[in-house]
């Protein structure tokens, strides 16, 4: 997010990470809590949720018209909790995942402006 803000400016990275959130938020459903954790960073908590509703729903996020004509790019680290006393384990292990997935995407996309840019990657 840096490069993208030094590159294009903080105004076009603003909207950058609206752009992201209101991906995220039209995924999800209304119970659903969206919350921006920092930086280009957002979790998302899905209440008594199913794992494969989770993946199901993030499936659905990166096939979003954003997300597929490359105007924004999105990571996320799916984990699960049975209770609140798993909570601070559960966001701890899918930021490790979802570093894991930004990492391989950039690995898997081929050198363009946004790369040399810093792209942003909620």
């Amino acid at each position: 997010m840096k490069g993208f803000n030094d590159a294009l400016g903080h105004a076009a990275g603003d909207e950058l990470i609206k752009m992201a959130a209101r991906v995220i938020r039209s995924a999800f459903r209304t119970k659903d809590i969206v919350s921006r954790i920092g930086g280009d960073e957002f979790a998302v908590i899905l209440p008594q949720t199913a794992t494969s509703v989770a993946r199901e729903t993030v499936r659905r996020s990166m096939s979003c018209p954003e997300v597929a004509n490359g105007q924004v790019s999105i990571a996320f680290g799916i984990a699960t909790a049975k209770d609140r006393d798993q909570l601070r384990d559960t966001l701890k292990l899918s930021d490790e995942r979802m570093y894991r997935e930004k990492s391989e995407q950039k690995r898997s996309q081929p050198e363009g402006p946004e790369d040399q840019g810093g792209g942003g990657t909620p």
